[in-house]
C-alpha cells in the first residue's frame, strides 16, 4: 500500500516525494496495458486524481502546488475523451442495476447498441498520440520531484491542507443542498474525494477511527460520482443523437435515480461533515501527535 504516510518517512517533504513517484510510476504502467485498454485509462486517470489529493493535503506548504496541479490536471485530460468513450455505456449499466423494475429493457438494449457504436467510432484515430502525452507530462513530474520541498514540517504541513479541505466540503455542502443544481453537486463532490484521499493517506495514524471516516468519504463520492454521470447521460439522452423513442423512455429513471442518489448523499454528507472544522482539526492533530 503505497499511498499512505509511513513511520520510515523521515519527513513529511520525503513521504510527499515517495508517494508522488509510485503513483505517477503505476499509471504510466496502467497507461501502458495492451490486455485491457479502457480499464488501463480508468486506472491511469484515478491514479492521476489520487496525486492531486496528495497535493492538496500539503497545499499551503508546497511551492511547487500551482505547477504540479496544473500539469496532473492537464495530463489526464489527454485521456479524458478516451474516457468518456464507453463512459454512457457504464452509465447505462448502473442505472439497468439500480431501477430493474422501472426500465423499458427493450429500449435499454437499443440505447446500449447505439451507444457501442458510438463507443467504437473512431476510437483509434488518435489513441497513441494521447498516451503519448499522458505519459510524457507524468515523466516529466517524476524527474521534478526530485526537488519538492515543502516549507513547513510535522503537523504543520499536513494541517492547514486538512482543516480547508474540510471547510470547503462543508460550504459545498450547503451550496449544492440549498440549489441542487448539477453544477454545484459536482463541485461538492470534488472536495469530497479530497477528503477520502486525505483519510486514506493518514489511515496508518489512527486506523480504527480513520477507517470509518474513509469508508464514508468513499461512499459519498460514489454516490455524487454515480449522480454526476447521470447528469452526462441525461444530456445524451436529450442530444438527439441516439435513437429518439429509447433515448425519451429512459428520462423518466434517469431523474429518479438522481434525485434518490441527491437524498443519499445529502443524508451521509450530514453526518461526515457534522463535527465542528476547529473541532475536526484538533482531532487530527492529536491523532498525529499519538503516532
Amino acid at each position: 500500500m503505497g499511498y499512505r504516510f509511513k513511520r520510515s518517512d523521515p519527513d513529511i517533504a520525503s513521504a510527499l516525494r515517495r508517494i508522488a513517484k509510485d503513483q505517477i510510476d503505476k499509471a504510466i504502467a496502467s497507461a501502458n496495458r495492451d490486455d485491457d485498454l479502457h480499464q488501463g485509462i480508468h486506472d491511469a486517470r484515478k491514479k492521476c486524481k489520487k496525486l492531486r489529493g496528495l497535493f492538496r493535503l500539503v497545499r499551503p506548504a508546497f511551492p511547487g502546488y500551482m505547477v504540479e496541479n496544473a500539469a496532473l490536471r492537464d495530463a489526464a485530460r489527454h485521456l479524458a475523451a478516451l474516457r468518456e468513450r464507453g463512459a454512457g455505456l457504464e452509465t447505462l449499466d448502473r442505472l439497468l442495476a439500480a431501477r430493474p423494475d422501472d426500465i423499458d429493457h427493450i429500449a435499454a438494449e437499443t440505447l446500449r447498441a447505439a451507444l457501442n457504436r458510438r463507443a467504437s467510432a473512431g476510437a483509434a484515430e488518435d489513441l497513441e498520440a494521447r498516451l503519448v502525452a499522458f505519459r510524457s507530462d507524468l515523466e516529466a513530474c517524476h524527474a521534478r520531484s526530485a526537488g519538492w520541498t515543502l516549507d513547513k514540517t510535522g503537523f504543520s504541513a499536513l494541517g492547514d491542507g486538512l482543516h480547508d479541505t474540510y471547510i470547503g466540503s462543508r460550504k459545498k455542502m450547503v451550496i449544492a443542498r440549498r440549489s441542487r443544481s448539477p453544477e454545484d453537486l459536482h463541485a461538492w463532490r470534488k472536495q469530497v474525494k479530497y477528503v477520502w484521499y486525505h483519510a486514506r493517506l493518514l489511515k496508518p495514524i489512527k486506523a480504527a477511527k480513520i477507517k470509518h471516516r474513509s469508508a464514508q468519504a468513499h461512499i459519498l463520492s460514489d454516490l455524487l460520482g454515480d449522480h454526476h454521470d447521470l447528469v452526462d447521460f441525461r444530456i445524451l439522452l436529450e442530444s438527439g443523437t441516439l435513437p429518439g423513442a429509447a433515448s425519451a423512455a429512459l428520462l423518466a429513471p434517469t431523474a429518479t435515480e438522481m434525485a434518490r442518489l441527491e437524498n443519499a448523499a445529502f443524508d451521509l454528507g450530514r453526518k461526515l461533515f457534522a463535527k465542528k472544522p476547529k473541532a475536526d482539526l484538533e482531532q487530527w492533530r492529536k491523532w498525529w501527535k499519538s503516532w
